[in-house]
């Protein structure tokens, strides 16, 4: 029966009754909506917007915030590589300043250079292979090398490295190439033989080039001199700076009438750069050598320290930009620490940029010109905006997916847990209804009176009971475990039997005459009668098993045995929270799709039960 019959609702006062009926409805669709909706926008966003709760993502809109998410991947989150590189003071990414205009010829005169020269190893860093808890595109990259490398056996990964790897997804880029530190060192291994191999395919507008001149501003005047303003550092030094932007660290040291940037020069060259980026001019190669012998004696000796296989002692030549290793490095450091300060040279891409820019324009004075890099990175975003926000949407989807079902055995738990759950529960309480039902016993209120008591008690008062009954039978960590405390239900014995109450005792008779068995009853005539209450009962045993977190992990805690909640709940300590809300999903899925295809079923079992 309506609630306005037509007469009344063609009436003025029937026209804002329904009116109001709607807006009530739509307000509880919206509040319903809402947060699903903000779910799904925070599943694709990183650290840098994750606390933005508008419903559009800003990188997917906006060019300027698409640009910033790409400076976050490039510098593998790290604000002080962005502000190294770009030489701001930048306190968070989503605060980037945006690129300032430059003549277009320069761009174009970079990305010539970047294709023309080989870049060594040591003067770039690519981005995308760090992350505190995301896993970026180039880490990614470097996980399928090694997986297909070693052909998806991740223990003879982990022999090779001689350090214990759960699985791939864990893996993890450390320490990152810190390659201006002068005591950073990497070792001969498969997991930096993949990383090598990735830089090399790397675009260059992806790639970080070390930027010698950023170092010494962060190190050596930064620390010293306000860095929002030059008034300091021009007291100090003989020729002031307009900004820290027009500083250009020179690539000898600076002379003696400029003491102070003299000696903060050779301090940085001396102390705070790798020896691999120091080349000496104007020293006799003899000199090294003749230090060499001096140190140890023999090739044989020098050969035992560098791990090398030098014929002789006038085979070595002094180092040129190249990058040393161990004993090797320390030697050729105590010897530069033996020359005059004007024999030292700072090699890098900045100054091979300007060398390139002085061949190609012969005449011009480049001596000041910085790397365009924050043009190259802006072009670069605007040119592939579609494959950076493609990339970005579905990072966080692609990390939950690897981890929750490439790698891990979550679902696989989680898949047999609901399959056995439902089985059971669908053979235990018709089997325990059915004898109440069909058999008048003397006590079937007082068993229907402790089944539903049952429900009046609240799960977790049980759990420690079961808990040291299946330690006891050695069952923890099993499955058997998870499915024996719940294969009976109370309520739903209670609802099957008032069901199979309902049904005809004209059939069972018809069938007792015709010479059929109890149990031929049973699944021929109950059960398939009973088709929409059994709905009901495996939803239900579905979604407390799909569900099941507390007593999961109490008495499976074993990792492998994890189903996935337990799953989701250790995941989300170390995820970002756009991969949480991307896991939540990602989980939904399952029970979306169970409606979806059941929904008439699942509303028959809902709807006739309460008819009968």
């Amino acid at each position: 029966m309506p609630i306005l019959s037509t007469i009344e609702s063609r009436s003025t006062k029937g026209r804002l009754t329904q009116a109001a009926i709607f807006l009530v409805l739509t307000i509880g669709a919206v509040t319903m909506i809402y947060p699903f909706a903000v779910m799904i926008s925070g599943s694709v966003r990183s650290e840098m917007d994750e606390a933005d709760l508008s419903l559009t993502p800003p990188f997917l809109v906006d060019q300027a915030m698409l640009y910033r998410r790409f400076l976050e991947t490039k510098y593998n989150e790290d604000v002080l590589a962005l502000n190294r590189s770009h030489r701001s003071d930048s306190i968070q990414f989503r605060n980037a300043r945006l690129p300032k205009p430059i003549p277009a010829g320069l761009v174009e005169d970079f990305k010539s250079f970047l294709a023309e020269t080989k870049i060594p190893e040591h003067w770039r860093l690519p981005g995308g292979i760090d992350s505190k808890k995301n896993l970026p595109e180039r880490l990614r990259e470097i996980q399928k090398v090694l997986e297909a490398r070693y052909h998806n056996d991740v223990q003879a990964f982990a022999h090779d490295m001689g350090s214990p790897i759960p699985n791939w997804i864990s893996l993890r880029l450390q320490p990152v190439p810190d390659w201006m530190n002068p005591t950073y060192e990497y070792q001969d291994n498969p997991l930096y033989a993949a990383y090598f191999e990735v830089a090399d395919r790397t675009p260059a507008a992806e790639q970080q080039l070390m930027n010698i001149t950023g170092r010494f501003l962060e190190r050596e005047i930064f620390t010293k001199y306000d860095q929002s303003n030059t008034n300091e550092y021009n007291k100090a030094h003989a020729h002031p700076l307009k900004s820290y932007d027009d500083f250009v660290l020179p690539p000898v040291v600076p002379s003696k009438d400029d003491p102070k940037l003299r000696e903060e020069w050779l301090i940085f060259v001396r102390n705070d750069l790798n020896a691999a980026f120091v080349t000496l001019v104007n020293v006799p190669v003899e000199q090294y050598r003749q230090f060499l012998r001096e140190r140890y004696q023999t090739i044989a000796q020098l050969n035992k320290n560098w791990d090398d296989r030098i014929a002789s002692f006038d085979a070595i030549n002094l180092p040129a930009g190249e990058w040393l290793r161990g004993v090797r490095r320390v030697d050729y450091v105590d010897f530069l620490q033996q020359q005059s300060p004007e024999s030292y040279r700072i090699v890098g891409p900045e100054y091979a940029w300007r060398d390139w820019l002085a061949r190609k324009h012969p005449g011009g004075n480049f001596a000041n010109v910085n790397m365009p890099m924050e043009q190259l990175e802006w072009e670069y975003a605007i040119e592939h905006s579609r494959e950076l926000r493609e990339a970005y949407s579905l990072r966080n989807f692609r990390m939950v997916f690897g981890e929750l079902i490439l790698q891990g055995t979550a679902v696989r738990n989680t898949m047999i847990l609901c399959a056995l759950a439902v089985c059971v529960a669908c053979l235990i309480n018709p089997l325990a209804a059915y004898a109440l039902s069909r058999y008048q016993l003397a006590g079937t209120y007082n068993i229907l009176l402790i089944l539903m008591a049952t429900v009046a008690f609240p799960p977790m008062v049980t759990l420690i009971p079961n808990f040291i009954v299946l330690r006891e039978a050695h069952l923890l960590n099993t499955f058997v475990a998870l499915v024996l405390p719940f294969a009976a239900n109370g309520y739903l014995i209670f609802l099957l039997k008032c069901f199979f109450d309902s049904l005809p005792r004209e059939l069972y008779e018809a069938a007792a005459i015709d010479g059929a068995s109890e149990l031929r009853i049973f699944w021929q005539i109950t059960m398939s009668l009973s088709k929409p209450i059994l709905a009901v009962v495996a939803l239900d045993a579905f979604n407390a098993a799909y569900t099941m977190f507390l007593y999961a992990l109490i008495v499976c805690p074993r990792p492998d045995m994890w189903v996935q909640t337990v799953w989701l709940s250790q995941f989300q300590t170390r995820a970002p929270m756009g991969a949480v809300f991307a896991s939540v999903l990602v989980m939904c899925i399952p029970t979306l799709l169970i409606f979806i295809f059941a929904q008439r079923i699942i509303i028959r079992g809902i709807v006739v039960p309460t008819e009968k």
